[in-house]
């Protein structure tokens, strides 16, 4: 019976190694190899201290949008807006913006002006001075 840590022959290549010290193989002649590194020894280590680094980084983060809602929500809240419909006001806010509409050419305003001034919405008085405002911003 052949033991399996002796060669089955001197010349045979495919002889397992006849010890192992630690990081160390030795050959048939029993002469030790180069040190088999060590790559992976600490890698739970640096694992736990990367998930330890991610997990502070993540609250940090989320205590961050937290405080920034927050105020927000109570500056809106002292304005007397309704927090959650903030976009909604402001889009329904913009659209009937002056500073956003189209801006109306003179002789625009005049036919407006005229239009209100026949059917009796404004008076003779109105209708001259808005006429001449919109002469002098021309």
């Amino acid at each position: 019976m052949v033991d399996a840590g002796e060669p089955t022959s001197p010349g045979d290549p495919s002889t397992v190694p006849l010890c192992h010290h630690g990081a160390h193989t030795c050959d048939e002649r029993g002469t030790m190899d180069e040190p088999i590194p060590d790559f992976f020894g600490h890698l739970p280590t640096l694992m736990l201290a990367l998930s330890v680094v991610f997990f502070i980084i993540f609250l940090c983060v989320t205590a961050f949008i937290v405080f920034t809602w927050v105020k927000s929500y109570q500056v809106l809240e002292r304005q007397g807006v309704d927090p959650l419909g903030v976009p909604a006001q402001i889009a329904g806010r913009l659209a009937t913006s002056k500073l956003l509409a189209p801006e109306m050419s003179v002789e625009a305003r005049l036919r407006d002006l005229e239009d209100l001034h026949t059917r009796g919405v404004i008076s003779d008085e109105e209708y001259r001075g808005a006429r001449d405002r919109v002469l002098a911003d021309s």
